[in-house]
């Protein structure tokens, strides 16, 4: 069953937060598109979830004094958006919509709220990040926040595992890390150096050594503000695991 969302309402507070009473034609032109778009009762609820958590961020924002990007919202409140912040605002929404795992939906939102205050992000490497954010799990941001943390005793895995030595929820982990390596996200110290050595699959990892770097895997952690967002509880379940696994290999 599909329904017709009313996304002004939501998209169009959201907006208003940002730019003021004076909604611009441009606005009007991207809500009346999402407004005629069909979207079933839970995607509407995922897209105004997000915009939900995206209107509490731009209002901590402005309350904290951050000011919002002058290449969207240009030196008056009545300008038109232009189209790379629209994309970036639908692409979001779009992501939100189509996104199954239900916990991602609020980090999503505070992506939103955040580039909206963030003007070194440009529309490409937006881009980026959006359809990066989307092709990560839920548990993936729970690494990030938990790599942000810096606590290396809970990341530490003193035994080297092979594929033979380890079993159910610890290989699912290692092999999400290692995505995120795969993609650039996290980088593996050599013993504190910054050059890393490389891992070639999953169980060349030590999570000891990983760290977040300066690109996309950064940007999303600190966007998505990570560490502070996911409940502890979420994050703590990861570092449980890698401790569950430090003491199974510990007695190998």
């Amino acid at each position: 069953m599909t329904a017709t969302v009313l996304l002004p309402h939501g998209v169009g507070a959201y907006v208003g937060a940002l730019v003021g009473p004076v909604v611009s034609d441009k606005i009007h032109e991207v809500l009346a598109d999402m407004a005629q778009r069909q979207l079933s009762e839970k995607e509407g609820q995922r897209v105004r979830a997000a915009v939900s958590v995206s209107e509490d961020i731009v209002r901590t924002n402005l309350a904290e004094g951050k000011n919002p990007r002058s290449d969207w919202f240009g030196n008056t409140w009545g300008d038109p958006l232009p189209d790379d912040a629209t994309e970036i605002i639908e692409g979001v929404l779009m992501a939100a919509q189509h996104e199954h795992e239900t916990r991602k939906v609020a980090i999503l939102g505070r992506i939103l709220g955040n580039l909206a205050f963030t003007p070194q992000i440009d529309r490409d490497y937006a881009n980026i990040l959006i359809r990066s954010a989307s092709e990560l799990t839920y548990r993936q941001f729970c690494i990030l926040a938990l790599l942000a943390r810096g606590d290396s005793e809970e990341l530490d895995l003193p035994v080297k595992l092979e594929v033979g030595d380890g079993s159910g929820p610890i290989v699912g982990l290692l092999t999400e890390m290692y995505d995120l390596y795969r993609r650039t996200m996290v980088q593996q110290r050599s013993h504190g150096e910054v050059q890393g050595f490389m891992a070639l699959k999953a169980f060349d990892l030590q999570p000891k050594w990983l760290r977040t770097v300066r690109g996309p895997g950064g940007w999303l952690a600190t966007l998505g503000d990570v560490d502070a967002s996911i409940p502890s509880a979420e994050i703590e379940r990861v570092a449980q695991t890698l401790r569950d696994a430090r003491q199974t290999t510990a007695d190998i």
